[in-house]
């Protein structure tokens, strides 16, 4: 399993490098949030939680990022999962539920790069302007 922070530092440095800025929420204590990244690139939010792929933690930062999203009173705004790892194969309709009925991106790492289904990267192609830009 990869660790954690690896994924949070490249998002981190792909947002920086599109001209967003990114930054770690502070939330009131009677919250109790815990969304570990929010980014702001072209006036739209990004709300980012981190966490493992297990459906519990999967489905608690779903709850965390509506919340999120709730209290910040931005319903014009991406929320996304980061995984240290793919997801299984066997667990595959996890993806499935929360990109396409949740509308909540998913994003992971395999051998050390940045991955996720091709309509995540289409609508956070800034995530990947590197590797789009290798192929001009």
């Amino acid at each position: 399993m990869s660790d954690p922070r690896q994924i949070a530092d490249i998002i981190q440095k792909r947002f920086l490098d599109a001209g967003g800025v990114i930054y770690i929420p502070v939330y009131p204590y009677s919250y109790d949030l815990e969304i570990d990244l929010i980014g702001k690139l072209k006036g739209h939010c990004y709300f980012i939680a981190l966490r493992d792929n297990t459906f519990e933690s999967m489905t608690n930062a779903m709850v965390q990022l509506y919340e999120a999203r709730y209290r910040e009173n931005l319903e014009v705004s991406t929320l996304i999962i980061a995984l240290p790892d793919a997801i299984a194969d066997s667990q595959y309709w996890l993806k499935d539920y929360f990109e396409n009925d949740r509308d909540i991106k998913i994003l992971w790492l395999e051998d050390n790069e940045l991955q996720a289904t091709k309509e995540t990267q289409k609508s956070l192609k800034f995530l990947w302007l590197q590797k789009f830009a290798s192929k001009k």
